[in-house]
């Protein structure tokens, strides 16, 4: 078996055949999926999650092309938004035009509702995309 791993290695370093076998650079937490949910057309309902929970999210864009995606909550003490990775849906990442997921994790710090925004830009720029989620945090049972 070991030999057939290091046989495909050498014959891809050889053949300047690349294929991402890359780890994402986060870990799941309990609860979580390992598949994020998709946000980029948005969502009808509210996230929910329990105090103390989290979930994934994504939201696509163009890659190489320097836009990103920003988040930030209107209320922090009920809900937070982190960014954890970036994701290339072709086997090279670097490739302009390839179609990227940024990954967030979503975590409920305290009972109530927050909202998530979400802002698609460059560094120093405006946004020219938004999209905005509902949480809703509920006690941990």
């Amino acid at each position: 078996m070991i030999r057939w791993i290091t046989l495909i290695a050498v014959l891809s370093i050889v053949t300047g055949s690349y294929v991402a076998l890359r780890q994402p650079n986060w870990i799941a937490q309990a609860g979580e999926t390992t598949a994020p949910i998709d946000i980029t057309a948005g969502l009808k309902e509210p996230i929910s999650l329990q105090t103390g929970t989290s979930a994934l999210v994504a939201l696509g864009h163009t890659g190489g092309t320097g836009f990103f995606w920003r988040a930030r909550s209107e209320n922090p003490e009920v809900a937070t938004a982190t960014y954890l990775d970036s994701r290339s849906e072709k086997t090279r990442p670097e490739t302009v035009g390839a179609s990227e997921s940024d990954i967030f994790r979503i975590e409920g710090i305290n009972p109530g509702s927050a909202d998530i925004r979400f802002q698609l830009g460059r560094v120093g720029s405006s946004s020219i995309r938004q999209q905005t989620i509902s949480i809703r945090v509920v006690p941990k049972t």
